[in-house]
């Protein structure tokens, strides 16, 4: 699984620090392409179709056309010129960009028909999943439940290539046989004074905030004494290491590090370990 990050395109935090980078046509604009492949394994553009529908703007699909041709040998993938609302235009907007011999990746969304998907799903081996950031947990995984339960094999394993756009949920990474997901939590949430703890849990460390010394111990490491009297010694998470408490509580480039760390770890646990979606038979298609 390929888990991509977004909106760190022109900034390294760290040495360690080797990501897949998603950065949006909308907000890269007319600015030159550079991709550093020491920093970035691959990386996927998103039209930013979403960005400007929700700010009231229009994206110009020749501009984007040759915007991708212009800097194709940089992008590993790309995404259709969707049109939020209207499946019909963002059909149109798909047979242009292949018309120009393009490949570009189709994106179904939260409450379009199924016969959409059905059709998408008969003739591209690889479509992303959209309009989701908005949605309630609840209702993200029934959708995801009866697409998944639509097109997995019988042992819960998938054929086809699903990209999730927004997807911030730890629990339904692992739910799902995803070939990738993005989010932008890592960054979010470092800049709102929290860090990734265990199982996707958020840890707030904003100065504001009064943190529980038993917190403060973990996070830095050593041991402690329980009420037994026994010595416990205290292993924090790698993605923690070569910082202090301190550093964690008031500097949001180490909590990015923190956050951006735990992500990689997590990436690498469902490459190794890929989910097996489980099938449900109280499932109903749409």
């Amino acid at each position: 699984m390929l888990i991509f990050t977004g909106g760190l395109l022109k900034t390294q935090y760290a040495p360690d620090l080797k990501l897949n980078i998603l950065e949006s046509y909308f907000y890269i604009g007319k600015r030159k392409l550079e991709i550093d492949r020491n920093y970035c394994k691959d990386f996927f553009l998103d039209s930013g179709a979403f960005s400007a529908w929700s700010k009231g703007k229009h994206i110009d699909i020749n501009s984007y056309i040759s915007f991708i041709k212009k800097n194709k040998d940089q992008i590993d993938h790309y995404a259709n010129l969707d049109e939020i609302g209207n499946p019909e235009k963002s059909q149109q907007n798909l047979l242009k960009m292949e018309a120009e011999g393009l490949n570009p990746i189709p994106v179904y969304h939260y409450g379009e028909d199924f016969c959409v998907f059905k059709k998408m799903y008969e003739k591209y081996d690889f479509i992303a999943l959209g309009g989701m950031v908005t949605i309630s947990t609840k209702n993200r995984e029934q959708w995801l439940d009866q697409i998944f339960d639509y097109s997995c094999n019988e042992d819960g394993t998938c054929n086809k290539k699903f990209h999730g756009f927004g997807m911030t949920t730890f629990d339904l990474l692992k739910k799902y046989p995803w070939f990738s997901v993005d989010s932008v939590s890592p960054v979010m949430t470092a800049a709102m004074g929290g860090i990734f703890f265990e199982q996707g849990q958020t840890l707030d460390l904003s100065r504001e905030k009064t943190t529980p010394l038993a917190l403060q111990r973990y996070l830095e490491g050593g041991s402690y004494m329980n009420s037994k009297g026994e010595e416990i010694q205290i292993k924090r998470k790698e993605s923690m290491e070569g910082f202090t408490f301190d550093q964690m509580k008031n500097d949001y480039k180490v909590r990015m590090i923190i956050n951006l760390r735990y992500v990689m770890d997590l990436e690498r646990e469902l490459t190794e370990n890929p989910p097996i979606f489980k099938r449900n038979d109280q499932i109903s298609l749409f």
